[in-house]
């Protein structure tokens, strides 16, 4: 029974590490500098963006009724929604690939503001 335990985690181990080397690799130097991406920055971008995507739900419609009135509520929403989703999303997989420097030119989908707490 050990054995053929060990023999399934020894197996496992070999798959998962066969795996993580059939990844592409890109050295670092041959991207330019102002694209090179640091796996602490996108981990922290990608946490930042999964945990507080659901707050584009109240900061959207509240900074939409202060430049358009009761109109912006309702455009704030709808633009809240679609851009709390596309955070969470985009930052649970930024989360899931930071190790990677794939892909190369990567940009997050929304740029401004980085933070929803930065429209303030």
């Amino acid at each position: 029974m050990r054995s053929r335990a060990l023999a399934a985690m020894v197996t496992m181990g070999l798959l998962l590490g066969g795996f993580g080397l059939t990844t592409p690799a890109t050295a670092q130097e041959d991207m330019p500098k102002a694209e090179a991406q640091v796996p602490a920055e996108k981990l922290g971008r990608g946490l930042h963006n999964t945990i507080l995507g659901w707050t584009e739900l109240v900061a959207r419609p509240q900074a939409e009724a202060e430049e358009k009135g009761a109109v912006g509520v309702v455009t704030g929403l709808v633009n809240g929604v679609a851009t709390g989703t596309v955070r969470t999303v985009t930052g649970a997989a930024e989360v899931a690939t930071f190790w990677s420097p794939l892909p190369v030119k990567y940009q997050p989908p929304v740029k401004e503001p980085a933070s929803p707490w930065d429209r303030r």
